[in-house]
């Protein structure tokens, strides 16, 4: 079987190898549960609006180790809800749509920041624009800042899911 990158697994492949313990007479064991089969659920949600999919050899979809690692750490942490928001690795992908979002998007309006900030940041102007994503039309905001010496950088700001027109942002 030939593998999409020597780097990339199955969510499956990655589960497994996560989930193996060793008995105790020193038998590796893998035990699977409905809690162990709903992980792999919201991993397989997760990762999809993470990662292009690599098909291998065998048909099936191989992911970046490091995304399925990510994925596994927010679908197991007990600090915050797992929802099927936009993660960091998501907000890559985003990057090409700022250009159209600055040029095309609506203008919110300029801000002024009322301290001293130790970026030196003073204002901002803000742009929203509507993007599609892996089959998700996301409202994606994009802050451009001035620092003190009239210089511009951007971000990408406050990103919103049109399905429940929450906050998509984690």
């Amino acid at each position: 079987m030939e593998y999409a990158s020597e780097n990339d697994l199955t969510i499956t492949a990655f589960l497994w190898a996560t989930w193996l313990e060793e008995d105790a007479d020193g038998i590796n064991i893998l035990i699977i549960t409905p809690e162990r089969e709903a992980q792999e659920e919201r991993m397989k949600e997760y990762v999809k609006h993470a990662s292009p999919v690599r098909m291998g050899s065998d048909g099936a979809p191989y992911y970046p180790t490091f995304i399925l690692r990510e994925a596994w750490d927010a679908c197991t942490r007990s600090d915050a809800p797992i929802t099927a928001g936009v993660h960091e690795v998501t907000k890559l992908k985003l990057i090409p749509a700022l250009r159209d979002i600055i040029q095309k998007g609506d203008y919110i309006g300029k801000f002024d920041v009322g301290t001293q900030r130790p970026d030196g940041i003073v204002g901002f102007h803000f742009f929203t624009g509507l993007v599609s994503l892996a089959g998700r039309n996301l409202t994606m905001g994009v802050p451009v800042y001035r620092d003190a010496e009239g210089n511009n950088s951007y971000d990408i700001g406050k990103i919103s899911t049109d399905e429940d027109g929450g906050d998509a942002n984690q």
